[in-house]
Formats: structure tokens, sequence, C-alpha cells
């Protein structure tokens, strides 16, 4: 965060009363009530039944590491406590919804009550972002004072997630940890990890070792706005093994946060065919790139990954034997990944190179296909029934709308207002609204940002905040739910992404746990006037 705003975020927080907080995403109802809740080192958490005492551990361990209070967890008590209670659907009508929740607190005790572990967690990070005076240091008090409240809280749309490109610049282990504990403080619940593209393959395949061993490495890196005005003739490269991703989709799902893995096909598929030429249709030809970019490593005498961004023409072969080794890849792929949904990509693909292929051809013939859109359709076609044999629903971006692909399909779509407006509708396909105006965090935050772009277009909270779309409200049973993205081409390190994400990633999280809520200047005017205490909160636990 930038030094000068922080101290200005910081001291406008400082002066804040114990009774200023802000809780996000907005909930749905919140009704204050005289007195106040103490919590001390005496208190202790109540939990008994399993999930109660997983959400019961990781409320222990944030009082511990950030408030410097450490509970005991215990089945009952007579002291001070904050109860955890997942009931029976039959006995609530109020929480009948898979992720409301209940929070009252009272001077005697706290009451985060669910139907659903996920519903309890969600109760946990509302009453986390009530403790006062969280970014004094903490180990001077004793005790914290809670104003009393009720919340009753759910969110109006079931996906709520962000993405994040690791292809372009890595992010190791630990970064992606934090990232996915930001998602969870701002009740998303699924991260999109879009593992491969032409820069670069980040996922460990052990059927195919040369897709880490030479996919997951470029020779150098553009410079500069692209095309670019050099290059940084390092090596660069990363990648996560199979026992790293278990691991983060392990830490995600005790957050209530699902993994969903992007493996990118037909189209910018650069760094598997540099690995696995004969997945081109002509695995004998150097890699092209624009000739504006400068590239490193000397002459080129085969494939590739590229060094620099843009769509290119070299795209996976239509083939028997390519799209075996993408079933084989998604095996693997499923095996780590529990999600219930799959993202193939499918977007920005040149088809030239098929064109120009007597292979591919061959097979339009056959199948008998009248142009190259249809060969695209059927490549994606065979994916989406691989996949929906394993029990898995694919995703894809909205370019296939533009193709005759399964409806069973999941629809991401980014591009226009038309595309969500008719083709999605058109083509009976589930929605997820990412829209790059609205919801791309890879935009500048504001004018005057000296950060590199593309276009270089400006994307405010309060843009964020105006997005608005009666037509998928009218047509609410096609929208899954809504996505932020983070492309990464110039994001190279966890501070400058931390710059681009913070807040907004908090409003986009807001737009899809209330995205029914009419936007109102008091609506949007409320969320800007609690910036500061969101950014000193931010900042107090370590972002």
């Amino acid at each position: 965060m930038n030094k000068a705003l922080l101290i200005f975020f910081c001291s406008i927080f400082f002066c804040a009363t114990a009774k200023s907080f802000a809780i996000f995403p907005t909930p749905k109802e919140i009704k204050h009530q005289s007195g106040f809740f103490v919590l001390q080192a005496s208190s202790a958490i109540i939990a008994h039944q399993p999930g109660e005492i997983e959400n019961a551990l990781y409320l222990d361990d944030y009082l511990s590491s950030h408030c410097q209070l450490r509970l005991k967890i215990l089945p009952a008590t007579n002291t001070t406590s904050i109860e955890l209670q997942l009931i029976d659907t039959n006995e609530s009508t109020s929480l009948n919804r898979k992720e409301s929740y209940e929070c009252v607190v009272t001077p005697q005790k706290v009451i985060l009550k669910a139907t659903t572990k996920v519903g309890l967690f969600y109760a946990i990070q509302s009453f986390i972002q009530m403790l006062p005076n969280r970014a004094v240091d903490m180990k001077v008090k004793d005790s914290i004072t809670i104003p009393c409240l009720t919340i009753y809280d759910y969110p109006d749309v079931a996906y709520r997630g962000m993405h994040l490109d690791v292809s372009r610049h890595f992010f190791n282990v630990s970064e992606i940890e934090k990232y996915i504990d930001l998602l969870a403080l701002n009740k998303m619940n699924y991260f999109h990890w879009h593992l491969t593209d032409d820069q670069g393959w980040r996922i460990e395949i052990k059927k195919y070792p040369l897709l880490t061993q030479v996919g997951s490495i470029r020779k150098g890196t553009i410079t500069g706005l692209y095309p670019g005005n050099g290059n940084t003739n390092e090596p660069y490269g990363g990648y996560y093994t199979q026992d790293d991703i278990s691991t983060v989709v392990q830490y995600a799902a005790k957050r209530s946060i699902t993994v969903i893995p992007e493996i990118e096909m037909p189209g910018h598929c650069s760094a598997a065919i540099a690995a696995y030429p004969f997945l081109s249709c002509f695995p004998d030809s150097v890699t092209e790139y624009p000739k504006e970019c400068t590239w490193a490593g000397g002459p080129r005498t085969k494939k590739e990954v590229q060094q620099t961004w843009g769509i290119f023409k070299d795209i996976s072969a239509p083939t028997t034997q390519v799209l075996n080794f993408y079933h084989d890849v998604l095996d693997e792929v499923i095996a780590l990944f529990p999600s219930p949904y799959i993202h193939i990509g499918g977007d920005e693909v040149k088809t030239d190179y098929w064109e120009a292929s007597d292979s591919a051809q061959q097979i339009m013939q056959k199948e008998k296909l009248k142009d190259v859109s249809d060969l695209e359709a059927y490549f994606i076609n065979d994916m989406i029934a691989y996949l929906k044999g394993k029990g898995k629903r694919t995703i894809g971006w909205d370019e296939i709308l533009d193709k005759d692909v399964d409806t069973s399909a999941i629809v991401m779509i980014w591009n226009t207002k038309k595309k969500i407006e008719s083709e999605a509708v058109n083509y009976k396909h589930q929605v997820i609204l990412a829209p790059s105006n609205y919801f791309y965090l890879n935009n500048l935050q504001h004018i005057g940002d000296t950060a590199l772009m593309y276009k270089k277009p400006i994307l405010t909270l309060k843009d964020i905040l105006s997005f608005d779309n009666d037509f998928m409200k009218q047509h609410s049973a096609k929208l899954l739910g809504i996505e932020g993205c983070l492309w990464t081409e110039y994001i190279p390190d966890w501070n400058k992404l931390l710059y681009f994400v913070l807040p907004r990633l908090t409003a986009i999280a807001d737009k899809g746990w209330n995205f029914n809520k009419k936007n109102d200047t008091h609506y949007k005017d409320n969320f800007i006037d609690h910036l500061p205490e969101l950014m000193a909160w931010y900042h107090f636990i370590g972002y």
C-alpha cells in the first residue's frame, strides 16, 4: 500500500470510537442494540460437533494471531463465550439458505448460528470485522469490547469468485494462500486458478514431465508496455508440484473455498507446444512472435515458450492424438481438484494454422464440419463430454458462445453487454459474469496511475459498485454468479498484486453478495465512507 495513503487511512481509523466498524460484504440486515459484550482471556469458544469445532479452531487462531487472545474451546462454560451453533434446517425458517447466518451479540455471549458449516464460517468473518481497535497494538489490551447487535445475512448469488493468472507471472504457495485468505475474509467461495497459458505451464503432470521441465520456463520477458522496449534476457519460470496443489486445495477448503483449475485449450497453448511439439499442426516450425518484440536466447530453431503477451497462431491441433493428450492431462487435474467445475479456456483461438493444416482439413471432412468454427466446437465439445463422463462441468470463456457447444457448459462472460443480454440466453447456458470493464482488477485504479497496461483503462471502486444488470436479474436461473479477474502481464510480484487488488476485491465481493440490491447513491457512499477502516484493517492483518 502507498505509505502516504496508509498514514491517512490509519490516522482516521485510530480516531474512530470502539463502536466504529464496517462489515464487508454489506450484510442484509443489522440491528444495533444497547450494551456491550466484553471478550477477554477468560472467555471461551463453545463448540460441539465437528463442523463447529473446525470453525472454532479457525476463529481461535485469528484471535491468537491478531488479538493476543488464546481461548479454550469447550462444549460448555459459565464464563462469557462465543457460541458456534450448527442447527438443523427444520429448526429455522430464516436460515434455510445454504450460506445464510445469524450473529447475535449480547452482554453475556456471542451466538454465531447457521445451518451449514460454510454459513458458520461467514458468521465468523463478520464477527472478526466487529473487533474494535483492531489497528491498535493489541498486546497492551487484556479485553475487547464489542457493541451488541443482531445480524441476519445471506448471499444473493451462489458463485462468488476471484481469478488469478500465474502463467504470465508466478506466485508461490505461500502467496497463493494469502490470496485465498483475502477471498475468505470477503466471503468469496471460488478461487479460479489460471495455471497454463502461452508464457508458462504451472502445474505438474506426471505423465508428461516436459510440461514443467520445458513449458514452465521462458528464456526472457519483454520489458515495458507491449510490444516492449527490450527484454530481460533472464530465464523466468516456476510451477506447482502435485503436492503443492493438494496443499493449496486443502488450505482453501478449510476456508470454504473451492479451487477451480484452468487448463487453456485449444488456444493459448504455446508453453505446452514448446514442451510437446506434436500438439501443433506444424510441429517442425519455429515459434512465431510479433516483429516489434525483442526475443531472448538467440535464434529460434524450435518451439519455445512465448516471451511476450498477445494472441498467437500456433494452437493445439484437433487430432485424436492431441485430444487424448488433454484427456490424460485432465485425468491428473481431476484427481487433484475436487471442484465440480473445470475451466478449459476456449478463448481467443486463431484458426489460421487449422485452415492451412491438411490433418485439420481431413478431420473436418471426416466429421462433416463446414468450417473451422465447427472444428473448434468439435474440440471443445470433446472436452465437455470427457469431463461430463468424469462427473465434472466445463467452464469456458464467452467465445464458446460463438460455437455450437453443449449447453451443459457454463459460460464466463468477460466481453460485452451484448454477450450477457442475448447470446447467453439464446444459447441456454448458465452464466458467470466477469465483465472486463467492471471486474478486471488489472485495470488501473485511478487517473495518473503509472503502472503499465495495454490501454490503461480506469476502473474505480465506484465503477465496480455501479455495476448493475437488470436483464440477468430477470433471468436469474441462468446466473450462477460473478467473478473478478487479475491478469498478471504487468503484475510481477506480491506487492504490485496487492496494489491492484485492494480495496477493489472487496467491492467485487460486495456486488456478488448483494447482486440484487438496488444501486443507489447511499449504498455507494456508505461503502466509500468506511474505506479508511477497511484499509487500516487490511494493513493490520498483514496486507
